[in-house]
């Protein structure tokens, strides 16, 4: 899977920062089965697996609308316009 959103993204980082997002997944869910007190049941698991494909999807939405902004607007982000002039933009 990290070969193929590689080749999709041509960058092995942003592969990287996707299948990252799976562990933090993760970790919410076992924080939040402790806080609760609930156990890892089959349905949990069920939402687990749910939840990891949500937050690959996610991930992939958020890196595409970076790399689709960035190519769009030369890598001037709106943070580094706001309260600057043209002149110090370059």
């Amino acid at each position: 899977m990290y070969l193929i959103l590689g080749t999709q993204f041509h960058s092995y980082w942003q592969s990287f920062m996707i299948l990252v997002t799976v562990p933090m997944a993760f970790t919410g869910v076992v924080a939040g089965l402790m806080v609760t007190g609930n156990p890892l049941g089959l349905f949990t698991l069920y939402g687990v697996v749910a939840l990891a494909g949500i937050a690959v999807n996610a991930a992939i939405v958020l890196i595409s609308a970076a790399n689709q902004y960035a190519t769009n607007t030369q890598h001037t982000f709106p943070w580094r316009t706001v309260g600057t002039s043209n002149e110090y933009m370059q």
